[in-house]
């Protein structure tokens, strides 16, 4: 505590106080013009991201309204991304397992095999995490897609005219591929 008093009595400390408060002033004004433009393109670029998202999700939704086979697709992609994520659960429960059993065990293994063990869960850890994340969106967008097409929102008006003038005589092409080239059969 001595030290400290005896260095702020000091004529050199003040000054450099002084002269560091003095540069930061200085400084802060150049660097807020920057900031304050890196800043509002920043958040515009989120704001267009975040529409440009929006839209291509409501897109989606209509798409997968107007067309069964777009719907049978995200429930099969939805499901897909179900059982990716609980087989990474169940792998990264039987890594962990073996890494435990190994580092507990009479026989120790090396330490770099379990370290391997433990890294290798993590990362099958995060690909179960990433087709979890990719698939929880799909099931609201074929929840809002199978209302819009009880409404009859999704349809065209040629299709719900010829649907309401003669049901036993009506034939519908097969339907489009989904995106991606995925073929249901």
């Amino acid at each position: 505590m001595q030290d400290l008093l005896a260095e702020v009595t000091r004529p050199l400390w003040w000054f450099s106080v002084v002269v560091a408060g003095v540069l930061v002033n200085v400084a802060s004004g150049y660097v807020k013009e920057h900031l304050d433009s890196w800043l509002s393109r920043y958040s515009e670029a989120r704001r267009e991201k975040a529409a440009a998202e929006t839209k291509a999700r409501a897109d989606r939704v209509v798409a997968m309204a107007r067309d069964p086979w777009l719907r049978q697709w995200a429930v099969r992609a939805e499901l897909r991304g179900w059982l990716i994520a609980i087989t990474a659960i169940q792998i990264v429960s039987v890594t962990l397992l073996m890494a435990l059993l190994m580092q507990s065990s009479a026989a120790k293994a090396p330490r770099i095999l379990v370290v391997v063990l433990i890294f290798s869960a993590g990362v099958v850890a995060m690909v179960g995490w990433r087709a979890l994340a990719a698939t929880l969106p799909l099931r609201r967008e074929v929840e809002e897609a199978e209302d819009l097409a009880k409404t009859g929102v999704g349809e065209s008006a040629e299709q719900a005219e010829s649907q309401s003038t003669d049901v036993s005589t009506s034939t519908t092409a097969p339907p489009a591929a989904p995106p991606g080239g995925i073929t249901m059969q």
